[in-house]
């Protein structure tokens, strides 16, 4: 057998590729912490790294305590008695965000692999964040075309870690488990869609680096993200 051959028969045996949104298309995920830091800074409060990092992948509904409301908390331990005006700190940290995002782009690698992807099977998105949120950023990075199926929070009961997410999405895609695999930024994202049974490559942003991902198939270290010969190689070692 030649080599594009069993290139060829690795390809026909993953259908689909289903990617995660923030943090792993686009690090929004690090947009939102610079945001926060200079609020924390402006009084040399520590920055809640633990709190961001544990909320990363899962969807509004699980966030007991929201960003301002641990901007609270971090003060009062700190002995603050400064005046917190919630408007005002949301509204900075708001502005910051959105001149971030307006000049995000994909990250290293991605779209050339949502490029390749589509061309031997079908790609797909399973987010916990609303679908305005996703789609939006999908048309202004041009990218909204490429994907057969996006399905995010409104779709489901329960959002990453939980599995239901991807689980819609294989169904939406009439992929099994064993065909499809996942890109994935978070530990929350890992654990959803290795519940869902799928073959899932952990590839880290830098809020993300630093969590434990030993549940995931492989972790993907290096800038870029892994081409599609990469992909292929890793979903067949999963099947082993």
């Amino acid at each position: 057998m030649s080599a594009a051959e069993a290139w060829y028969r690795l390809a026909m045996r993953l259908r689909a590729v289903i990617f995660d949104f923030d943090g792993l298309i686009l690090d929004t995920e690090t947009t939102e912490i610079e945001a926060w830091r200079p609020e924390y800074d402006r009084f040399g409060w520590p920055f809640p790294l633990d709190y961001f990092q544990w909320a990363v992948g899962r969807g509004a509904e699980q966030i007991v305590e929201t960003p301002f409301e641990r901007y609270v908390s971090v003060a009062r331990t700190s002995g603050s008695t400064a005046t917190l005006d919630y408007e005002e700190v949301t509204n900075r940290v708001r502005d910051r965000r959105a001149r971030a995002l307006r000049e995000l782009e994909p990250r290293p690698g991605i779209r050339e692999l949502i490029d390749q992807a589509g061309i031997f099977g079908t790609v797909a998105i399973a987010s916990s964040s609303d679908g305005g949120w996703v789609t939006g950023h999908l048309d202004r990075v041009g990218l909204r075309a490429a994907f057969e199926v996006v399905v995010t929070r409104e779709r489901v009961e329960r959002t990453k870690p939980a599995p239901d997410l991807y689980l819609s999405a294989l169904s939406d895609l009439d992929v099994e488990p064993d065909e499809a695999i996942v890109l994935e930024d978070s530990r929350n994202g890992v654990l959803a869609a290795q519940a869902a049974g799928i073959a899932v490559v952990a590839f880290p942003n830098p809020l993300t680096a630093g969590l434990d991902f030993s549940e995931a198939t492989t972790v993907w270290t290096q800038e870029r993200a892994p081409s599609y010969s990469e992909l292929l190689a890793i979903h067949a070692a999963s099947r082993r």
